[in-house]
């Protein structure tokens, strides 16, 4: 039973300190879930489910719906941001906004422009026009760099394959349209965090349901710099991020799971050292 237990407690704290590792290239603004960058928009719908850390940067705004949403989590504004609307906005953490979350915001900027420059340079691993029929690619290797020209996908699924037993990481670059319609995405040995969704154009970012149609299913980080795109999501289970620097429509019936990482502890830190020996001196047993 101890033995159980051990595992129980080792498995979980390096899976995390695992995550927090690579959540690491995107810097500060890995403390986020929703990030509407320095000029960027939060247009938030009535009726959503959020779960998750919101940043509004300086000279970003967001608009809420007047009905309630459920809202678990806290909205990190910069005084030079400005929240309008949304008499029903409530988050259960509140809105904060002081000297050093201005500092800390306009470091998440930074370190989202680098990261950009960092996703600009890489080297394609496979590349393709416009994808409008089912894809499923499986990795060989621990990064894998997909270009899209357009993806357009009306009821067909987008699958991912990690390798079993890896932490390989997977980022899709689409410069043009990007709509997911009725369409799933299915991930497989992948985590979410190491999932990267990198829209270059100033079109849309689009993922909703039609009328009377399944819900939809998405995750992974969203990064979409420039300031003339926009990122609509409707009636979509979306686990990840959401980074923005222009229009981010949240629509009705959007759901959210964030994937933000607080740094770890002192006391997880202890839990580490003592979860490590235990599992040490049951090995020498």
């Amino acid at each position: 039973m101890r033995n159980k237990i051990t595992g129980l407690i080792v498995a979980p704290i390096f899976a995390l300190c695992a995550s927090s590792a690579n959540a690491q290239s995107l810097g500060a603004a890995a403390n986020y879930d929703i990030f509407a960058l320095n000029g960027g928009t939060i247009e938030l719908k009535d009726a959503n489910q959020l779960f998750g850390q919101v940043a509004i940067s300086n000279g970003a705004e967001l608009d809420a719906g007047k009905e309630s949403s459920t809202f678990d989590g806290t909205i990190f504004r910069h005084t030079g941001g400005t929240i309008s609307g949304g008499s029903g906005l409530n988050p259960s953490g509140g809105i904060k906004s002081s000297a050093s979350i201005n500092s800390a915001i306009n470091q998440a900027n930074i370190d989202v422009a680098n990261y950009v420059t960092y996703l600009n340079g890489l080297t394609a691993t496979n590349s393709y026009n416009k994808q409008s029929s089912a894809f499923s690619f499986n990795s060989t290797k621990s990064l894998t760099v997909l270009d899209f020209k357009q993806i357009d996908l009306d009821g067909e699924n987008f699958t991912l394959n990690g390798r079993v037993g890896g932490m390989d990481q997977f980022i899709i670059r689409v410069s043009e349209d990007f709509e997911f319609k009725e369409a799933d995405l299915i991930l497989n040995n992948l985590a979410v965090d190491n999932v990267i969704w990198y829209y270059s154009g100033d079109n849309n970012f689009d993922l909703h349901k039609s009328d009377d149609k399944n819900f939809m299913k998405f995750s992974g980080t969203v990064i979409a710099p420039n300031s003339k795109s926009e990122i609509r999501l409707g009636e979509v289970a979306f686990t990840g991020r959401v980074i923005g620097g222009g229009n981010m429509k949240l629509g009705s019936g959007f759901e959210f799971q964030g994937t933000a990482i607080p740094e770890p502890s002192s006391s997880i830190m202890l839990l580490i050292g003592v979860s490590s020996l235990m599992l040490v001196r049951r090995r020498k047993a």
